[in-house]
């Protein structure tokens, strides 16, 4: 059954559970699942839903792929499920949705407005053994993280049947995806590849070398370093490669701080996120206060702490913030240097002009997840003391070079620095034209592995 094997494998699809570390860490230690038992009870539940539509009704209605002809028939969607999505999405999709009246913009991954959720569950349900037997082969590790995220394996088969149903008879002119590596959002991009719809990819944030292959028609990049871990240890890159530079970073750099040299904002900016521990982090946060009586911190959280948050003093000198509730400009806004464990975050502050150092605020092994500190963009601190000593003389820090930024965003200090929105957009209104591109910009070309990968040289 080609919706099982391959590389619509339920394993393949969901590789980067097992790979990327940050999943792992946010299972609770408690969490000891037993594979059978968990999948019974989603046995159970699948069918007490399907019976459900039965009973009133519904169930004919909601397993047609009619239902959801409107978002996909000829549209050019944007298909953006997390908030980190859309902003990166937004200023292409303000100038396109001007100019093309087909234009759809979706936010929800898994819903009656996607997919018919209960066709995808009939066909999961009936694909439970084969999803058994291929997760008993997992370690015990591994079947931890599994069960832990059930609902993505059990899906699995159910969502790629269903968009082979559904793109097979309403083709989209072209999809716009921000996110590769969820399952339900890599079953429509590989869905796409094997019909023959376009697809764009649009990065939303810096990866790690466990995102999985890039099987786009194009794919707009932040720099070399993206490229690299999207062909790290064999991996091909498929389609169209641009190292554009960070479309998300295009209003922070065209507001970034000049160079300064001293205290502004008398503030210190620490993020957070699930990597951390309270107490670690609680600890540094005091240490700054009585250290420096003269400065504030605010803390950022990410947005999945939001309703978890660290409790990290009552000080009317410690501000809490959360990455839901507030622009990131405005949080660069307040501080004047940046601290945080791994963290995409650390990109965001450089291109915005603020001094940024990673720091362990967790009780675990120091991670690197993006390479800031292996390429120097993010100076790596080990110790209060080595931190205290850098608050003291904050004049004499260095940012990093425009070298090494631009192996996280190629369009740093070049000519169409804040406009990669605007480029992606002529794109898209161009009919995805490669000669438009290439006749406006100049466009260097190379060839990495058969792939094409072009950047603009100025």
């Amino acid at each position: 059954m080609k919706y099982l094997s391959g590389k619509y494998s339920v394993i393949s699809m969901n590789e980067i559970l097992f790979k990327s570390y940050g999943y792992e860490i946010i299972i609770p230690d408690s969490f000891n699942p037993q594979l059978k038992i968990v999948l019974i009870k989603k046995a159970k539940r699948l069918i007490r839903q399907i019976l459900s539509s039965v009973k009133r009704g519904t169930f004919l209605r909601r397993i047609n792929i009619r239902s959801v002809k409107d978002l996909y028939d000829g549209a050019i969607l944007f298909f953006l499920p997390t908030l980190n999505n859309q902003r990166a999405l937004q200023g292409v999709y303000d100038i396109v949705s001007k100019k093309r009246n087909n234009i759809k913009w979706q936010t929800k991954a898994f819903s009656d407005e996607t997919v018919p959720t209960i066709l995808v569950k009939v066909v999961s349900l009936l694909c439970l053994p084969i999803i058994y037997y291929k997760l008993k082969k997992l370690s015990v590790k591994e079947q931890r993280i599994a069960c832990y995220f059930i609902d993505y394996f059990i899906d699995c088969p159910g969502t790629i049947y269903s968009y082979f149903k559904i793109l097979n008879k309403y083709k989209p002119e072209c999809v716009i995806l921000s996110n590769d590596h969820i399952m339900y959002m890599k079953a429509l991009e590989l869905v796409c590849e094997d019909l023959g719809i376009p697809t764009i990819y649009v990065q939303h944030a810096s990866v790690s070398n466990a995102f999985p292959e890039l099987h786009f028609k194009y794919s707009f990049l932040d720099g070399k370093d993206t490229l690299d871990k999207y062909t790290y240890n064999g991996k091909k890159a498929y389609g169209n490669i641009f190292l554009l530079g960070a479309v998300r970073y295009d209003s922070l750099s065209v507001t970034a701080r000049k160079e300064t040299g001293s205290f502004v904002h008398n503030c210190i900016g620490i993020g957070i996120n699930l990597l951390d521990d309270e107490n670690v982090t609680k600890a540094f946060c005091k240490l700054i206060l009585d250290d420096f009586p003269s400065l504030k911190i605010k803390v950022r959280s990410h947005p999945a702490l939001k309703n978890n948050p660290f409790n990290l003093g009552d000080s009317n000198r410690l501000v809490y913030t959360c990455a839901t509730d507030e622009p990131i400009q405005f949080f660069f806004n307040d501080i004047d240097l940046l601290i945080s464990n791994d963290s995409g975050i650390h990109l965001d502050a450089t291109i915005s002009g603020i001094k940024t150092y990673q720091y362990n605020f967790s009780t675990a092994k120091g991670l690197d997840n993006y390479s800031y500190v292996k390429n120097g963009l993010v100076r790596k601190v080990e110790s209060w003391e080595e931190m205290k000593t850098i608050i003291t003389n904050f004049e004499n820090e260095k940012f990093p070079s425009d070298e090494i930024v631009r192996l996280y965003d190629e369009s740093h200090n070049k000519s169409y620095q804040g406009k990669c929105h605007e480029i992606i957009a002529d794109f898209i209104l161009n009919d995805y034209s490669l000669d438009f591109l290439n006749n406006k910009y100049r466009l260097d070309r190379a060839v990495v592995d058969g792939t094409n990968v072009f950047k603009i040289p100025y």
